[in-house]
């Protein structure tokens, strides 16, 4: 070790707690006619003793060199795995069933719910860094979760196509038989964290600048050019870690809609063969990606990827027998 210049360590407690998830919910459901049920539910969670990193040798805000601030200055970043993360998750969550009945079934489901947690997993780290801005403040790191979803509506529905049911043999063998199906997903955008660079505080740990307004553009003001609003966040003063908080922006929703054609021919008694005709993103909707979240360059608040594939088609044939 004396020959290593500033070695970096990974810390694990001595007595590390399992995590502790508790979980309730409560539910109300009505039959309706038509061989269809409405259910209404409350569900929510709280977790304790989650693991979270946290750098405990990052320097505190200051000019010069950074190792010479540090609390270990031999040592580089000294990152901690600590069970100081917590979360909690409160959602209403409504569905309508309608069974398969007369060729015709349809499930919907709606969730409205709100997760917070003060710090996010490794594999998770596109929404925000993995470490705490200031490791001596870790309540200040409490927010929207990395994964919180505020809408999400999903829509399934098959259908029995009532074609050539009354028409001549050639009529009935050309268009009896087929079946529709889709699915459509509507969802609001995952929580972001804005950044600035260079690192106003001179410190090893993620900058985040100081929040001057909301920075959300409304609906009718969002583009791939200018999805946030980055005058509404500056550079903190030197020395001094940004005032704006995790996960203050959202990137955008998502709006898909896939579906199927299909029929069975049959061969004989025993034998059939299944043609489908699938198709996602039916629409050939563009799914925008994340922006750019670095407020300090021009391009931050553009986007310039997108995070589904275009309109994508297949065909198959599957013999059973």
């Amino acid at each position: 070790p004396s020959r290593l210049a500033n070695p970096a360590a990974v810390a694990l407690p001595e007595n590390f707690p399992v995590s502790t998830v508790y979980q309730w919910n409560f539910a109300v459901q009505q039959e309706l006619p038509a061989n269809t049920a409405v259910t209404v539910s409350y569900v929510g969670s709280g977790s304790n003793y989650l693991p979270g990193f946290n750098n405990v040798n990052d320097a505190l805000p200051g000019a010069g060199a950074v190792n010479a601030r540090r609390p270990f200055p031999t040592y580089g970043g000294i990152t901690l795995n600590a069970p100081f993360a917590h979360a909690t998750y409160h959602s209403l969550q409504a569905k309508v069933e309608r069974r398969f009945e007369k060729g015709f079934s349809l499930l919907g489901a709606y969730t409205l719910g709100h997760g917070m947690d003060n710090s996010i997993n490794g594999e998770d780290n596109a929404a925000g860094s993995v470490n705490p801005q200031n490791p001596r403040d870790l309540r200040s790191e409490r927010s929207s979760s990395a994964t919180d979803i505020r809408h999400r509506l999903v829509t399934s529905g098959i259908w029995d196509l009532p074609l050539g049911g009354k028409g001549t043999a050639f009529g009935r063998a050309l268009l009896g038989g087929w079946r529709l199906a889709g699915i459509l997903s509507l969802q609001t955008g995952v929580p972001l964290t804005p950044t600035v660079a260079p690192n106003p505080a001179n410190t090893t740990g993620p900058a985040r600048p100081d929040r001057l307004r909301d920075g959300n553009l409304p609906g009718n003001e969002r583009t791939i050019d200018r999805w946030f609003d980055r005058t509404a966040f500056a550079a903190a003063t030197p020395f001094n870690f940004g005032n704006s908080g995790r996960h203050v922006l959202r990137a955008p929703g998502l709006k898909t809609l896939d579906a199927v054609l299909s029929r069975d021919f049959t061969l004989g008694e025993q034998r059939r063969l299944e043609f489908r005709w699938e198709m996602f993103n039916l629409t050939n909707t563009a799914q925008f990606g994340r922006p750019n979240l670095n407020v300090s360059l021009a391009q931050g608040g553009t986007i310039t990827s997108t995070q589904t594939a275009n309109r994508q088609m297949q065909l198959g044939l599957r013999l059973v027998f």
